[in-house]
């Protein structure tokens, strides 16, 4: 029973000690260092500053979903737990 409270107890705290190194290896790329990495550079700021006229602009641009039914959708869906049918229909 210890053994395997031990166990799950060694995985979470090397778990924590990876994503700590992922991170701090980002931290370090954003800083510039050019050695050897690992994990994701952390992204940038990138303001950027719109005019009312833009802004306003883009509030008339409908967008891809509005009023139509033609995009993703969940026809053909069936409810969780039901069966599905693997042979086609006869007809």
């Amino acid at each position: 029973l210890i053994g395997h409270y031990l166990k799950y107890l060694f995985l979470f705290y090397y778990l924590q000690v990876v994503n700590c190194l992922h991170s701090l290896g980002g931290l370090a790329q954003k800083n510039g260092f050019d050695g050897p990495v690992i994990g994701v550079k952390v992204a940038e700021e990138n303001k950027r500053a719109f005019t009312k006229e833009q802004i306003e602009m883009g509030k008339t641009v409908l967008s891809l979903q509005t009023g139509t039914n033609r995009g993703a959708s969940q026809a053909g869906m069936t409810p969780y737990g039901s069966i599905r049918q693997i042979l086609p229909d006869r007809r």
